[in-house]
């Protein structure tokens, strides 16, 4: 692609080759920090090349896999002896970045990248303790998930189970005000995402 310069194939393979990196698990578990840092090369490279073009599905979602493999290495990172301020920045930057593809799939209309996003967030949410925070992403992405039959939804709805289970509240709809469905989706966004849990 680099040399008939095509910046949309370029970016492309570099998306993929970040993926490829990410989700390679062969080898020995000291070799995978090599490897997300490759990872993060190549989806930083791809996030240029696609802010360059303005191609803000490409952006959401080299951003979402950005925002995946700090939550990746945040959860190696957990339990680590002197690792809790970098598990802490992991999962803000996660955060972060999730927040910024749900942005730009807000922009887009798109239902399904919004709700994947959403259920990234609950899981951060879940791993900062942050219970109901958690209910509240995991509700608003299965109420999204639903209306596309996304797939992920078998396994969205346990986590949204265990989080109400473990912040002590009903499942949404169960009457809970706090997770009102018919909330326009914009409004739930800023209530739920707001800041990142501490």
């Amino acid at each position: 692609f680099q040399e008939v310069g095509d910046p949309v194939g370029m970016a492309i393979a570099q998306n993929k080759l970040g993926l490829a990196e990410r989700r390679d698990d062969t080898g020995a578990p000291e070799a995978w920090d090599a490897r997300a840092e490759r990872a993060e090369r190549h989806f930083a490279k791809a996030l240029r090349l696609r802010r360059e073009r303005d191609d803000r599905r490409g952006i959401a979602e080299t951003v979402n896999n950005l925002g995946v493999l700090a939550h990746e290495w945040a959860e190696r990172l957990q339990g680590l002896p002197e690792a809790d301020d970098a598990v802490a920045a992991q999962w803000d930057l996660a955060w972060q970045r999730y927040g910024e593809a749900i942005l730009v799939y807000e922009q887009l209309d798109d239902t399904l990248g919004i709700g994947y996003c959403l259920a990234n967030l609950g899981e951060v949410a879940e791993n900062r303790r942050d219970w109901r925070r958690a209910v509240g992403l995991y509700a608003l992405a299965i109420r999204l998930l639903e209306t596309v039959n996304a797939p992920i939804l078998d396994a969205v709805r346990p986590m949204l189970a265990r989080a109400a289970e473990a912040a002590g509240v009903p499942l949404p709809g169960d009457g809970d005000d706090e997770f009102d469905p018919a909330a326009p989706l914009h409004a739930q966004l800023l209530h739920w995402i707001g800041q990142a849990p501490a």
